[in-house]
């Protein structure tokens, strides 16, 4: 079967041609079977011409269209999977802030404790006699088991980066 692209304009000329062949029957055309036979059979040749020209251009449509389709749901999948990458790289991004973040919080608090533990430690040195020097001692046993703590938790959010 041949695959002849018909255009529009094919179409129009084909079927000016058929009405062409049709007007030109006379009764002088038809006087015999013969002529008769002969007429149609040129008339369904010419109907079944532009039927084939029409499904094949039809097909071919078709086809073009389910390969643009096609092209278009490609590149949708390759613009998702670009958008899901940057996607990752940003919330890989935000998680790395938000432990810096964490870290940095907690190290602020512990240098908060840490010098309202020495001013009290200093405070309490100033208050108390010389011979209460038990007092001044767990002050610095806290600061010691305060600073061990922090030295834990940094460990910790070190682990889960």
């Amino acid at each position: 079967m041949p695959t002849a692209i018909v255009s529009s304009n094919d179409y129009t000329d084909a079927f000016a041609q058929l009405k062409a062949s049709v007007d030109q029957i006379s009764l002088d055309q038809v006087q015999t079977r013969f002529h008769i036979e002969k007429l149609k059979a040129a008339l369904f040749t010419k109907i079944s011409s532009l039927e084939t020209a029409f499904l094949t251009r039809s097909d071919n449509q078709d086809r073009a269209v389910f390969v643009q389709t096609d092209v278009l749901r490609k590149e949708m999948q390759a613009q998702k999977a670009a958008k899901s990458q940057g996607l990752d790289v940003i919330r890989r991004e935000v998680q790395d802030q938000k432990a810096a973040l964490s870290n940095d919080m907690m190290e602020f608090r512990v240098q908060a404790s840490l010098s309202y533990l020495n001013s009290l430690n200093t405070l309490i040195g100033a208050l108390m006699p010389k011979g209460r020097k038990l007092v001044a001692a767990e002050v610095h046993r806290l600061l010691t088991i305060k600073t061990d703590m922090v030295e834990a938790v940094e460990v910790n959010l070190r682990g889960r980066e």
